[in-house]
């Protein structure tokens, strides 16, 4: 098992005390500014072909156990809900950032690509709120689907899986709007075994360490060195220094960065 060997504090913090562990923490593996491949070209062709994609205005809740039909618009998808996925010219070529809003009364997929380290993730919580309708899957396995009236609450919309195994995965979203006005947040969380590198001090603005190829690394703050926040997303390691910024300076706060395994 790999370490960093160093880990180094800078502006305000000096001289830390670092201390290897191994354990489990809680990881953001998703979130609103998390990239993925995106296909906005359904438009309105799924509207009325099911209670799933209703016409404009019909405003009424409803969950989806079984998947929505989707053969109106296959040919727009291609197998994307293959693992790997193999993407019909619709979509773009390369992840980009998802966008929180789109046209009303259309239809859009999205597939996040999520790279598990080799001990995996426990406890994978999904929670997407979005206006009107979604519909998720992941590496084509259908987690579920509903439609909630009202504005984007984030949580509304919640998938669990106890394990997501090593290697490469893919998160596929289907959304649905019908009228008014569209929005979208999303946040996926988990579990990894970790290699803990920390600090007592108390003064920090930027986190500086020099990283490893092929580890995935995960800046971390804390107030009461129990409950650790995500700062910033996971960052893969090159072999390069890697430094993350705290925009909130604030002393009572330590940090520490996560080596996923």
């Amino acid at each position: 098992m790999r370490y960093c060997k160093s880990l180094v504090f800078a502006t305000l913090l000096l001289n830390s005390q670092l201390s290897p562990a191994q354990t489990p923490v809680s990881i953001t593996v998703i979130d609103n500014h998390s990239p993925g491949y995106y296909n906005y070209s359904l438009k309105t062709l799924l509207d009325g072909k099911s209670l799933a994609f209703p016409i404009p205005d019909n405003d009424y809740p409803m969950n989806f156990p079984s998947a929505p039909d989707l053969n109106p618009v296959q040919t727009k998808l291609g197998g994307w809900l293959q693992n790997p996925p193999v993407f019909s010219t619709h979509w773009t070529s390369t992840t980009i950032p998802i966008p929180h809003h789109w046209r009303v009364n259309n239809e859009t997929a999205i597939v996040y690509p999520i790279d598990v380290p080799s001990s995996g993730y426990k406890n994978l919580t999904i929670s997407i709120g979005v206006d009107n309708g979604v519909f998720v899957w992941i590496d084509g396995q259908y987690l579920g689907g509903s439609i909630v009236p009202g504005g984007v609450v984030r949580g509304e919309n919640t998938y669990k899986l106890q394990n997501l195994n090593a290697g490469k995965h893919y998160l596929q979203v289907l959304r649905e709007d019908h009228g008014g006005i569209d929005g979208y947040t999303i946040r996926v969380k988990a579990q990894a075994q970790a290699n803990a590198l920390g600090t007592q001090a108390h003064q920090a603005k930027k986190v500086t360490w020099m990283s490893i190829a092929g580890i995935q690394y995960q800046a971390q703050w804390s107030i009461d060195s129990i409950i650790w926040n995500d700062l910033g997303g996971l960052i893969a390691g090159d072999n390069t220094e890697k430094t993350v910024f705290d925009p909130i300076y604030d002393e009572s706060r330590s940090y520490r960065i996560v080596e996923l395994q």
